[in-house]
């Protein structure tokens, strides 16, 4: 068995990596400024020989093809150097391939050791066992998190606000209630956009518009870390011309929504497709009709994953009378070979939602008597809702009164300016976490209770008018029942809101006119997993909630 210590790779020649993802699952990562600083510290620590410029990549590890690694992997093939220097082992590796090629280096003895700020992997068997250890976890990592972040950009998009990088003409700033970023209107660009869009209005051709734009009103792109100030180039300068968010339309993920009421439009409707007519082939075409149709944007093919589609067929009956169908399919049937989705009828899909609907109903009865109690609860919950704010309030003032004594305290000379900068940091971070405490505290009263209340409104009168319903209020009523809509053949699945199940798995308590239901102590009903909790347990308490979204539908 080989062993080997720091002192082995003195003098070897060695390649810095460094990459940072600018996917929003890597946010909180070393930025590239920071890896190189550790890296050049590793370099000096085991008297490494650096082999040319370090390598700086931007792109994820999550899927093969980054550029910059797989020259790193041909470099060592080809005996260029035989170390790889990085700060953490998940920056060469978030898949299961990359990972193993490393191993595969050590094995043919073309890779001598990486090294991290953590430690050094040899070509030992308990190193490259921990290597493949490592690589596993960061693989683990990757998985989990992304279903996490596409769950919050879709529950983003149903709040109706846009959840990537800002649009041209818009910037992002934190909200401070909501706690996650929202949009506004650019004070600088969005007027400039304004003006380009109303001379293409007049009949200025866009080449001659985006000429203007750049050269005389003086238009430069958001400033980033690495990119911007620059003129708009041409075909972004379309892509905001195509661009349905500009009217209001917001598109993302194969589901549609309305971009928030209170963000300024930089055009019409009306606007945005008479540009379309000047654009031409350049242009989006119009819809041949403003049919609106039920679950546009919502279901996915349980075959191949890509939307399903909503389309309108008609057919000439015997009495003459011409009649409207309407019909899902897979958006990529006919170009997916693999995809064996069928045509199915709406009236199909509007069944199995009524089924479900019918399963979680509730009595008028119970309805009266879960709205009565949630106010009790509510009423007496405020009591102590208001000593914890009040609490909680003293505090802060408490520590803000610590920070002024601090100041005099410098002015006076009793600490010096390294005390005081350290006290102070200490006291203005733990006024902001109380102040987002109290925040919560505020939010967590208004949340639980509208929750409570739009689930029961859903389940006491959606079956009712789920026939008479609109197309946009059956989409409506789709995302308060739950998310990830499949549709497989004709089976239609959906993962059920937490509240719906309750509801579901205790039909013998909910949809019946019982005298049970008067004395709350003593009812107690069956949770999913079969064992008996009070109903308060299961339904009023605030942390049994599902918290996510249940915007109630309006028929």
């Amino acid at each position: 068995m080989n062993y080997y210590s720091d002192k082995d790779i003195n003098e070897k020649k060695a390649k810095e990596y460094c990459r940072k993802s600018n996917e929003g699952d890597e946010k909180q990562a070393f930025s590239l400024e920071d890896q190189h600083t550790v890296n050049i510290k590793l370099f000096d620590r085991y008297k490494l020989v650096p082999v040319g410029d370090y390598f700086e990549e931007s792109k994820s590890a999550k899927r093969r093809g980054r550029p910059l690694f797989n020259k790193m992997v041909e470099d060592i093939e080809n005996g260029k150097y035989t170390v790889i220097v990085c700060w953490a082992l998940n920056r060469l590796s978030r898949n299961a391939v990359d990972g193993a090629i490393l191993i595969e280096l050590m094995d043919n003895k073309k890779l001598y050791a990486i090294v991290t700020a953590g430690k050094t992997y040899f070509d030992t068997s308990e190193d490259k066992l921990l290597l493949q250890i490592e690589f596993g976890l960061s693989k683990k990592y990757s998985d989990d998190i992304w279903p996490s972040v596409e769950r919050g950009m879709n529950s983003k998009v149903h709040r109706h606000w846009w959840p990537g990088k800002p649009k041209q003409g818009y910037l992002n700033i934190q909200d401070a209630e909501l706690g996650e970023p929202i949009q506004i209107i650019d004070p600088i660009r969005f007027p400039l956009l304004r003006r380009a869009i109303d001379e293409i209005l007049l009949g200025v051709s866009p080449h001659l518009v985006l000429n203007t734009l750049n050269n005389d009103w003086g238009y430069k792109t958001r400033k980033t870390k690495k990119l911007g100030n620059n003129p708009l180039a041409e075909t972004n300068f379309y892509k905001i011309l195509r661009d349905p968010f500009y009217f209001g339309k917001l598109i993302w993920n194969g589901q549609e929504s309305t971009v928030h009421e209170s963000l300024p439009r930089l055009i019409t409707e009306d606007e945005y497709w008479k540009i379309q007519e000047y654009l031409g082939k350049k242009g989006v075409q119009r819809p041949k009709s403003d049919i609106k149709l039920p679950y546009r944007g919502l279901i996915k093919c349980g075959c191949c994953n890509h939307s399903i589609v909503i389309y309108p067929k008609y057919k000439t009956l015997s009495t003459g009378e011409r009649k409207m169908y309407l019909y899902s399919k897979c958006s990529k049937k006919g170009l997916n070979a693999d995809c064996t989705q069928p045509h199915v009828r709406v009236e199909v899909i509007d069944e199995q939602v009524k089924q479900i609907l019918a399963s979680i109903r509730i009595s008028q009865r119970f309805y009266d008597w879960a709205m009565e109690w949630i106010k009790k609860d509510h009423e007496e919950e405020s009591e102590t809702r208001q000593q914890d704010l009040s609490k909680n309030h003293q505090l802060i003032e408490s520590k803000n009164k610590a920070l002024d004594n601090l100041l005099d305290m410098r002015i006076t000379g009793e600490i010096d300016k390294a005390q005081y900068q350290q006290k102070k940091s200490q006291y203005e971070k733990e006024i902001n976490q109380l102040t987002l405490v109290e925040r919560n505290i505020h939010q967590q009263a208004k949340d639980w209770r509208q929750l409570a209340e739009k689930a029961l409104n859903v389940a006491r009168f959606a079956y009712e008018y789920f026939d008479s319903a609109s197309p946009d209020s059956k989409i409506e009523l789709m995302r308060d029942l739950g998310s990830n809509f499949i549709l497989n053949g004709e089976k239609l699945s959906i993962n059920v809101e937490k509240p719906f199940l309750i509801f579901e798995n205790n039909q013998e308590f909910v949809n019946k006119d019982i005298d049970l239901l008067e004395p709350l102590e003593n009812v107690v009903v069956k949770d999913k997993t079969g064992s008996l909790k009070p109903i308060t347990d299961i339904w009023w308490a605030r942390r049994d909630l599902n918290p996510h979204n249940l915007a109630v539908s309006r028929f």
